[in-house]
């Protein structure tokens, strides 16, 4: 029989059995003493022997017949057990913790991107006074390099009038010094004169103090001797100063 049996009538066999004795029940609830209330004794029933049909016309209208209001009234209901949360509060407590979580990574990003952003600040404060240093250098070296073009034009000139000079004496033979070299007024000629008798009385020094190491001088020999070149050169010099000044040289 069961081989010849369909599927809605399975289904029917199944809620005549369901409806008098369902596969679950609620959860025991805690007493106020604490006591455990055990769950109430199932009742026990014998599921009926259905005879199930090869028809199939009729196995479907019993299969609606059955679920008619009537034999779904007959399927029991139980409340919810008591402390049971609902989804409703379970979705509220899922979005509260989602948005705490939001929240805190929110929090901890921000004082990232606020340490960042002090650190930017203190290297671009770098980076402003770097360049201005470097700005600085820049014009030092542009005022520099301008002074050395003045110096490099005037050494270009000194250059070329000296070139001139050369190809003018290298058509003269035998140059007299006297001659090549002529003071313009008196007291050119003086200077010229005192500047040279000056350097000849320093080089004679210099001469006494060599023989005086190698001993062929004494000691009083050259003291003497250089006390009157001394003497001599200091007036030479005071001369020189005042006709410097008189000319205008420093």
């Amino acid at each position: 029989m069961y081989q010849q049996a369909s599927l809605s009538e399975l289904i029917k066999t199944m809620v005549d059995v369901f409806s008098v004795e369902p596969p679950v029940y609620a959860r025991p609830q805690p007493h106020a003493h604490g006591q455990v209330q055990s769950p109430p004794p199932q009742q026990q029933h014998q599921p009926q022997q259905h005879q199930f049909s090869t028809n199939n016309s009729t196995n479907n209208a019993n299969f609606f017949s059955s679920s008619s209001p009537s034999s779904t009234a007959a399927v029991q209901t139980h409340p919810p057990p008591v402390g049971a949360i609902s989804p409703h509060e379970e979705r509220q407590s899922l979005l509260s913790s989602v948005n705490d979580s939001l929240k805190r990574i929110a929090k901890n990003r921000q004082e990232d991107l606020l340490a960042e952003l002090d650190h930017l600040l203190i290297e671009q404060q770098n980076l402003k006074e770097n360049a201005q240093i470097i700005a600085n250098g820049m014009a030092g070296l542009n005022s520099s390099l301008e002074q050395m073009r003045v110096e490099a034009t005037s050494l270009a000139q000194a250059n070329s009038s000296l070139n001139r000079q050369l190809d003018d004496l290298k058509g003269r033979s035998d140059i007299n010094v006297d001659d090549a070299i002529k003071p313009a007024t008196v007291l050119h000629a003086q200077l010229y004169a005192l500047v040279a008798e000056e350097k000849a009385i320093e080089d004679t020094i210099y001469l006494l103090s060599k023989a005086l190491d190698q001993r062929k001088l004494s000691l009083d020999q050259f003291t003497k001797l250089v006390r009157n070149l001394a003497n001599e050169q200091f007036l030479k010099k005071a001369h020189i100063i005042k006709i410097a000044g008189i000319l205008g040289y420093k």
